[in-house]
């Protein structure tokens, strides 16, 4: 198996809505080769700044995500903006792995639990949704929902790893 590289930060997030304009930011859930970590402050404006800090303090050299060209992407710079969060560079070095592995066909719009299925990654049951985020806030150790949230980056981690192993990326 390729070593992956450590420099790399797979992200998620969990919004309010499909409008970066109108809708806010709730969680991000994030994974790199050691650490996975949620963010979820009730404040969007704290979430942001602690996320940023994150990748400036990690020294993270490439983003990874799924979907993240047309949803996670706008709506961190949309939000950024909007609070005026100094944001780093490292948004011009990403990977949108559902972009990749389509290669660029925008009609294919294949779901990442596809690919979990693809790849065999098992996950039990939740009663739990992306939304419910916002029980993160007043109370942070529900162990149920932190490993429903920090699904997506799971998975997102496994496709860049095949595709890293398979020379895709």
């Amino acid at each position: 198996m390729q070593k992956i590289d450590e420099n790399v930060l797979v992200f998620d997030l969990s919004t309010e809505g499909l409008n970066p304009l109108k809708c806010r930011i709730i969680g991000i859930t994030t994974k790199d080769s050691t650490n996975e970590r949620i963010f979820a402050k009730r404040q969007e404006r704290e979430l942001l700044v602690e996320f940023w800090q994150h990748i400036n303090n990690g020294n993270y050299t490439q983003i990874v995500g799924y979907n993240s060209d047309d949803f996670d992407l706008p709506f961190l710079i949309i939000r950024s903006l909007k609070h005026g969060v100094k944001m780093c560079p490292i948004i011009r070095n990403s990977i949108d792995l559902r972009k990749t592995v389509f290669y660029g066909n925008n009609n294919r719009r294949g779901k990442l639990v596809e690919f979990q299925e693809l790849m065999g990654v098992n996950f039990p049951e939740s009663r739990y949704r992306k939304l419910d985020m916002y029980l993160m806030w007043s109370t942070p150790e529900i162990h149920d929902l932190q490993e429903f949230l920090l699904r997506d980056v799971k998975i997102t981690w496994e496709l860049y790893q095949h595709a890293r192993e398979t020379g895709l990326v």
